[in-house]
């Protein structure tokens, strides 16, 4: 008597791969479900990054991303949607990395400069008292606009994790980007971290996620709604930004921004990271 002993699946839902689709190249894709009622075949249930369409996808026809980026993953000049898509996918592997640990290098210079304040605040009978208040009022400044800015990078990953395509916090997004607007956000901020512009620059163009069968049609004009008002919420963020660079037009806007941004990454290129942390000023 022979007992037939199920494969395990190599792939699950939430993983990034690429996916063979028709006559497509590999094309970036996230993993939503896995059908294993296939007798013949597992299937996976993809969607593609840059399109975001779904597919149905064999598996073999599905490969690691990561372990296959070289292979699959060239820029293709003649196709600027898969471009895009490598774009996206990317910035979803990395982007939370990269911005925890960008909270926690400025958290810690919070806590230096914390340690330096309440060390100076103890010192007494200063050989300079003039000379020392100055700098005690410099050092809290500084670290009043780090605070600022370890917030508006916070504010930034929540936003990102809100507006996920499966599962989305809509009413969180909200609340995050009435948070973000609040900030006293300056132009310095924004040329350290420029994904936060880029950020609030899709979210103005958010459509909302990705419709199950399960969904009423109660439910959809519910997050209709909220897509709607998210996209309100991010132009007036995104209008805010603007004035700090004196732009009237979106168009206006990408070009200045560009421009400093520039400027600015060209004169602190030489710069430690700790340094540009600490960076609160437009460098000389």
């Amino acid at each position: 008597m022979s007992s037939s002993i199920a494969k395990p699946n190599k792939f699950n839902a939430g993983d990034k791969v690429f996916a063979k689709i028709s006559d497509y190249p590999y094309w970036p894709a996230l993993i939503l479900d896995v059908n294993t009622g296939n007798k013949d075949a597992v299937l996976y249930k993809v969607l593609c990054y840059g399109s975001y369409r779904l597919a149905l996808v064999k598996e073999d026809g599905i490969c690691d991303y990561i372990k296959n980026k070289k292979l699959y993953g060239k820029p293709r000049n003649t196709c600027m949607s898969f471009d895009s898509a490598i774009l996206d996918i990317d910035a979803s592997i990395g982007c939370f990395k990269k911005n925890r640990k960008k909270i926690h290098q400025i958290y810690c210079i919070n806590k230096r400069l914390n340690k330096w304040l309440k060390k100076a605040k103890r010192a007494k009978n200063s050989p300079n008292q003039e000379s020392s208040e100055h700098k005690l009022q410099k050092k809290m400044t500084q670290l009043k606009t780090l605070r600022i800015e370890c917030k508006m990078l916070k504010l930034d990953l929540r936003i990102k994790r809100c507006l996920n395509l499966v599962e989305p916090n809509l009413q969180n997004c909200l609340q995050f980007l009435t948070q973000l607007d609040t900030l006293q956000i300056t132009p310095v901020m924004l040329k350290k971290h420029p994904e936060v512009v880029n950020t609030i620059s899709r979210v103005k163009l958010y459509m909302g996620h990705i419709r199950t069968s399960k969904e009423t049609q109660e439910m959809e004009f519910k997050y209709s709604r909220q897509a709607s008002e998210i996209r309100a919420k991010a132009d007036g963020v995104y209008h805010k930004i603007k004035t700090l660079f004196n732009s009237e037009s979106d168009a206006d806007f990408v070009i200045r921004f560009g421009s400093q941004l520039r400027t600015f990454q060209a004169k602190t290129v030489g710069l430690s990271c700790r340094e540009f942390m600490y960076l609160t000023t437009e460098p000389v």
